[in-house]
């Protein structure tokens, strides 16, 4: 069994980014300190829909933010998925990457997200898109990566699948316009691969958009088994990946797949 925590920061006009930062590296370690694996949002310090504001707030990888989520994470000798930020690269492009550290205080898994989500005036005129899929060990078993806008691409999970994911993190910033479609989504990822999904959310509203929260836990037969609302800072779940192996045994609906490519 691993614990985990998501924590939906709520990001809002309210607050600097460099406040906000402060706020949840201060409460981050008691938070931590009380599960296995914690998970944040995608973009959590300058909120998913300030897309004006990625350029100004882009990081390198030697930020001091990171040095002190390192720390953070080794002190307690706990995962930490950080959640996304703007990354910079020595080319110049940007990437909105998800950063994940282990017990060691170590990057363990870096993920670029792969679709950039508000078409020709979003998020594209801003960043530039990841070219890798990310599958790696973690205390979720073997674990796909992704983030938000990535959930309505099918195709990827079942890549991901295929590699061997047993489970799948996906830190959003997901409008509460659509949040039907995030639960929707979430479930059918869960039930077609018969996986655990583990999506975190963000809250809080810049540029009049606001986040759903609404993160949420569920098990490979598509059993909710944790919800959050909208009000709620964080929730905790327990996976226990014994049921990924016994439903794909009980009910083996991978081995009826067929390569369609290749009809």
């Amino acid at each position: 069994m691993a614990k985990v925590r998501l924590f939906q920061v709520k990001s809002d006009e309210t607050e600097t980014p460099g406040a906000r930062i402060e706020r949840v590296l201060e409460i981050l370690p008691q938070y931590l300190s009380e599960t296995d694996f914690l998970v944040l949002p995608e973009l959590w310090t300058i909120h998913a829909f300030n897309l004006e504001a990625i350029e100004a707030n882009a990081l390198s990888l030697d930020a001091e933010i990171f040095a002190k989520l390192s720390k953070i994470s080794k002190d307690l000798g706990k995962w930490l998925h950080a959640g996304t930020f703007p990354i910079k690269h020595n080319d110049g492009t940007i990437t909105n990457s998800a950063l994940i550290f282990d017990p060691n205080g170590e990057i363990k898994i870096s993920y670029s997200k792969l679709h950039l989500f508000g078409f020709e005036d979003g998020e594209s005129k801003y960043l530039a898109a990841g070219k890798e899929i990310v599958v790696a060990n973690t205390p979720l078993g073997l674990t796909g990566i992704s983030t938000c806008y990535d959930l309505r691409f099918p195709e990827l999970y079942r890549e991901q699948m295929s590699l061997g994911a047993e489970s799948f993190l996906i830190s959003a910033g997901w409008p509460t316009a659509r949040v039907e479609h995030w639960t929707t989504l979430l479930k059918a990822r869960a039930i077609e691969n018969q996986a655990f999904v583990i999506a975190t959310n963000g809250r809080g509203t810049i540029n009049e958009v606001t986040l759903a929260g609404q993160s949420i836990v569920i098990d490979p037969t598509g059993k909710v088994i944790a919800h959050a609302n909208s009000d709620d800072e964080f929730i905790d779940a327990e996976i226990d990946l014994g049921l990924v192996k016994k439903w794909r045994t009980d009910f083996p609906v991978q081995k009826d797949r067929k390569d369609l490519h290749r009809l």
